[in-house]
Order: C-alpha cells, then sequence, then structure tokens
C-alpha cells in the first residue's frame, strides 16, 4: 500500500512538471522515497520499492516527453559507467586478501577448483 501511495503521489508530480532534469531526477528518487516511509512504518520498504516501480512503469509513457526520454537515457548510460567502475575497484580491493587466503593450497588444487566451478556455471548456463 505504501508503495501504490507513493507511486500515485510521484504520478501526480510529475504529470504537472515539464522540467526533463527533474523528472529524471525524481524517477531516480522514487525507489528511495518509496523505502522510506515504508521502512518508518515498518512495513516491507523492497515491496514498498517494487510496488512503486511497477505502478511507475506502467504510468510513465503518458509521464514522460521525448526531451526526457533522451535524458534519462543519458543519465543512466553515466550511472551504469560510474557504478560498474566502483563494483571494478571493489572487487580489485578484495584480490589482495583472496589471493593471501589461497596461499596454503596446491597449483592443481586450484585448478581442480576452477574446473569445477568453471563446469557448474556453464552446466548451469546450458
Amino acid at each position: 500500500m505504501v508503495g501504490l501511495l507513493i507511486g500515485r503521489a510521484i504520478r501526480f508530480i510529475r504529470f504537472r512538471i515539464n522540467n526533463p532534469p527533474l523528472e529524471v531526477t525524481i524517477a531516480f528518487l522514487t525507489g528511495y522515497i518509496a523505502f522510506l516511509p515504508a521502512a518508518a512504518l515498518g512495513v516491507s520498504g523492497v515491496l514498498a520499492v517494487v510496488t512503486a516501480g511497477v505502478y511507475m512503469g506502467w504510468h510513465t509513457p503518458e509521464l514522460t516527453t521525448v526531451e526526457t526520454r533522451l535524458e534519462g537515457r543519458a543519465f543512466w548510460s553515466i550511472f551504469n559507467f560510474i557504478l560498474n567502475a566502483l563494483l571494478f575497484g571493489l572487487v580489485g580491493l578484495q584480490l589482495q586478501p583472496i589471493l593471501d587466503r589461497l596461499s596454503g593450497f596446491s597449483a592443481g588444487e586450484l585448478i581442480g577448483y576452477a574446473a569445477l566451478v568453471s563446469a557448474v556455471v556453464i552446466a548451469t548456463r546450458v
């Protein structure tokens, strides 16, 4: 219910504004805007975010203009790039502790474990 109410409120606001950067910002913050009241009320913030997202996804075509879509696409491309860079950086920071823990294994054991993990991933993908 919280997600639906937040989604309706955001739809009401976005319907009345014609400012693409502001609309993209509101679209970006919708998940946070739905999560915070739900968490404060002690209900599931995840369900509120999903509900608001589904509701906004259903009504977004009537709310957005061509300019908003173009700016939104550019924003999400940049955001995706930054997020990927941060995640790869965090993974890189974890490499040294992982290598330190592997010092007790022989090369043959590591190759065997790598082959096993690869086989499971390939079988799962198939």
